[in-house]
This record gives structure tokens, sequence and C-alpha cells, in this order.
């Protein structure tokens, strides 16, 4: 009986199987073309919703060839260390026919914001809608809206309304 401890080690046939994807595989080569990147960017270029892209890399980290790292509410991805030199030399070929039409690159090239610290790219999803309603709108709505902005700035889109108009109060 043999107990192996630590990391399964890379084997072709789950490193073929997980860049079997189209998605998987364009993912692997711009992370073996830059090395690390956002959510976001992958999303992005990948032209595809957050949560498929997020499942992909999440199959691409459970066959061993990615790793994460959270930065915030965002996870960045790189290749894995430990990934064995015959299947970074794969993805270096592969990806070294793929430059030939490199409209991958081109689309993360022409991001806007891109992000270098903390993920506020374009292709971000549009902020949350967070309505404060009261009976007229008139301080506890308005102080709810300003705390809100104040707290939640990038993340929430903060609206205030009442159901009936009594004048805003003064010291709201």
């Amino acid at each position: 009986m043999m107990i192996y401890i630590g990391p399964m080690p890379l084997r072709p046939e789950r490193f073929f199987a997980a860049i079997a994807h189209p998605l998987r595989l364009r993912a692997a080569l711009l992370l073996q073309a830059q090395g690390e990147l956002c959510v976001c960017e992958l999303t992005h270029v990948l032209k595809a919703r957050q949560p498929v892209v997020s499942r992909h890399l999440g199959q691409l980290r459970k066959s061993g060839l990615v790793t994460s790292r959270r930065d915030g509410t965002w996870i960045h991805y790189r290749l894995a260390d430990d990934l064995p030199p015959w299947a970074r030399n794969v993805l270096g070929e592969t990806g070294a026919a793929e430059r030939e039409h490199p409209k991958d690159l081109r689309a993360l090239a022409s991001m806007n914001n891109r992000p270098e610290h903390t993920c506020r790219g374009e292709s971000m999803a549009r902020p949350y809608r967070l309505l404060f309603l009261c009976t007229g709108n008139s301080c506890r709505s308005q102080m709810a809206e300003g705390w809100a902005r104040h707290l939640g700035s990038q993340t929430f889109e903060v609206l205030s309304a009442g159901i009936e108009a009594h004048g805003k109060n003064p010291r709201a």
C-alpha cells in the first residue's frame, strides 16, 4: 500500500483534460503570456460572464494548472509554480502559435482602466442599486443614502425616495 502526502503530480491526462475546453485553454495561454491576471481581466478578454470564467478557473485550479490569491473581493490567477516543464512547454508552444493571431492579447491591451492593485475595470458589472424608501424622504432615507454613498461608493449606486413629498429636513 502506497500513501502519497502532498499535491498530486500533474499527469498528462489531467493536463489535457483541463485545457480541452476552449475557454480554459485561452485562459491558460493568457496566464502563460501575462503571468498573473485578475478575474475582471479574464472576463473582459474571454467575453464571458464572471461566474462562467470563475467556474472554469476553478477547474484549472483543481487540476493543478493554476493557483490563485485573493485581493479584497477579487481573485488573481497565475500558472502553478510547480507546473512540470513538459506542461509549460506545451503551453509555451501553443501560445507561440496563438500569438500569430493575437486577438486575446489585443483585447487585454485595449481594456480601459486595467487593474494594478484593485479591480475597477470597465468589464465589471454595473454597481448594485440600493434604494432607501421612507414615507417622506425628508430625513431618515436621506441620512441612510449619505452613509451608503460614503461607505460603498464604488460598489453601490445609492438612491433615496419617499412615498409622499414632505420636503427635506435641513438637518438631514
